[in-house]
């Protein structure tokens, strides 16, 4: 959980690629962009052709060795068990390997495929046709760079699985049509588009790595997941996601201040960006720093807050999470964990925008504290977590 927790404020902080993950077009076909494919060995991304698609792209020189020194996997979730064309884009170049090897791996066996990169760049090219695949994430694509030749280089870019044909409909029935927004999909049991007039079909909805749901749209609405549909007539219903780790981060120096606090002078290792600052522990509280955010999205909010440690520090830091369902109480012990997001609230509900009610508050108010020990107010995370 703690990797999870540390990848979501890694967003915060540098910002989460809008287009790194898995998507379904607008004809239902299923894409893989590189960003959410498995990259193993030395891959560079760039951004600067322009026939590529998404955002970027991966490139890796070849090598002429019998195994590969480096791959790329484009495995889909398949929501629809059938038969599938595959198709490869990639930005064209002379500096292209002519024999790119790509190694399709689908229900019922395996097959090996070369494709000139030097030509058709910016467009859908056939990498191969009418292949089973089974439901689930079994199924996969993987590019290799061990081309029989060096001196040249392999494009990692994107693959598009499309599914042939449609599921049979029931004569007279109804019709469900399921759309997932960028950043997931959606699994239909039972696994069909027609149904007979007030069957319950459940929806699930599953989130990209680094992504969450973000509630049901068009004939269905709320954040329950998995959902149950009585199908009383023809449905079309969204899934939707958002960026995990969209939120904000309060420095202190953004943080209101009242009674006497001190801006440090010293950068002790675990500080966040330049400084702190720190109160002296009194047995009932005279200052406060209070953590005002201005919440991007209404819903479910985790809270942690970081903190140089020392051994002058608090071993019980009072900090409060105001938010709509009420306020969270949490005793930190600063002698410890420093340097880390450590959780002080999980869930909590926020509306978007800024209010006096919704806040993460410290104070120097100890109780019988060693006499000298001080109150660190360093820096709070607001981490999204989906819902509303």
């Amino acid at each position: 959980m703690k990797k999870t927790i540390q990848q979501l404020l890694v967003c915060l902080v540098l910002g989460c690629a809008a287009g790194s993950h898995a998507q379904v077009d607008s004809a239902g076909a299923i894409i893989v962009d590189n960003q959410a494919a498995e990259l193993d060995g030395t891959w560079t991304t760039t951004a600067s052709s322009v026939d590529k698609f998404g955002p970027d792209y991966a490139w890796v020189s070849t090598v002429a060795t019998e195994r590969p020194s480096a791959s790329a996997i484009f495995r889909p979730r398949i929501t629809v068990a059938g038969r599938y064309n595959i198709e490869v884009m990639y930005p064209a170049g002379d500096n292209r390997s002519r024999e790119s090897k790509w190694l399709l791996s689908f229900d019922g066996g395996k097959e090996e495929v070369t494709l000139n990169q030097r030509v058709k760049g910016g467009q859908w090219v056939t990498l191969a046709t009418d292949k089973a695949f089974a439901a689930g994430t079994t199924g996969y694509v993987q590019l290799d760079n061990n081309t029989g030749a060096a001196g040249s280089i392999v494009i990692a870019d994107a693959v598009r699985f499309k599914l042939i044909g449609e599921v049979p409909s029931i004569k007279g029935g109804v019709a469900l049509k399921v759309n997932s927004a960028f950043g997931g999909t959606v699994v239909t049991s039972p696994n069909q588009t027609s149904f007979e007039k007030n069957a319950l079909v459940t929806l699930t909805a599953k989130a990209n790595d680094g992504y969450v749901f973000n509630g049901w749209s068009g004939d269905a609405t709320g954040w329950k997941n998995p959902f149950r549909v009585s199908m009383a007539s023809s449905k079309t219903i969204t899934a939707n996601f958002i960026a995990a780790g969209v939120g904000v981060i309060m420095d202190n120096r953004s943080a209101d201040k009242d009674g006497k606090w001190q801006l440090s002078s010293t950068a002790w290792a675990g500080t966040w960006y330049d400084d702190y600052d720190y109160s002296m522990a009194k047995p009932k509280a005279d200052a406060y720093v209070t953590y005002r955010p201005n919440i991007p999205r209404a819903g479910k909010y985790d809270v942690y807050i970081r903190y140089a440690q020392g051994s002058n520090r608090s071993t019980k830091v009072p900090w409060s999470v105001s938010h709509k369902g009420g306020v969270v109480n949490t005793i930190v012990n600063q002698q410890t964990g420093g340097g880390e997001w450590f959780q002080i609230a999980s869930g909590a509900e926020f509306d978007a925008g800024k209010s006096d009610k919704q806040f993460a508050q410290v104070s120097n108010g100890t109780g019988n504290e060693t006499a000298g020990a001080m109150v660190v107010a360093d820096a709070v995370a607001f981490v999204y977590i989906g819902g509303k």
